[in-house]
């Protein structure tokens, strides 16, 4: 519906895994119902150890799904300042 109506091209889209959508979950997403997006960028993943997708291994399955999709890694993203750093 959102596409449908908004036709979006820039998503925000969940690779936590655990209480959403995981990298390929994500990627299958994006390719299925959003087919208008140029540019994506992963968020809620990685804030406590439950949420275990990546940014990477979100990279990695849009890359073999063939998309042309462009992602922006988080640590980019406003230069880093809204990523949340685990050690």
């Amino acid at each position: 519906m959102i596409n449908d109506l908004y036709k979006p091209d820039l998503a925000m889209i969940p690779i936590g895994d655990c209480l959403g959508m995981g990298p390929r979950e994500a990627v299958y997403a994006i390719n299925k119902f959003l087919p208008n997006i140029k540019t994506v960028i992963p968020m809620h993943f990685g804030s406590f150890p439950v949420l275990t997708g990546t940014p990477e291994e979100f990279e990695k399955q849009l890359t073999e799904s063939g998309s042309t999709v462009k992602m922006i890694h988080p640590k980019e993203f406003f230069g880093g300042a809204a990523f949340i750093k685990n050690d």
